[in-house]
């Protein structure tokens, strides 16, 4: 993995309320995850971010947001990958 994409995710990772951060390839491979990111779901989180994309198609890359009442889950796709970022509320 390229040491650039290593050092994003290790400066997302001090970020307030970041718990956890997942790339993957355009295919789901995880290519990293640390804090409580899962690499098992890397495949089905670079699906949910291609499927986005079918909503408006042209539009851009979509963000995609899971909340509940603790934390907060973002995924984004672009030049294809997949960032998840998983934050607590607060």
């Amino acid at each position: 993995m390229d040491k650039e994409v290593q050092k994003c995710v290790d400066e997302l990772m001090t970020s307030a309320g970041v718990v956890g951060v997942l790339c993957a390839d355009k295919r789901g491979m995880c290519l990293t995850s640390q804090g409580v990111a899962n690499p098992d779901y890397s495949g089905s989180l670079t699906s949910l971010t291609q499927l986005a994309a079918t909503i408006e198609p042209g539009k851009g890359d979509p963000v995609i947001l899971f909340e509940n009442h603790g934390s907060q889950c973002l995924i984004h796709q672009n030049a294809g990958m997949t960032l998840a970022v998983y934050k607590t509320n607060g």
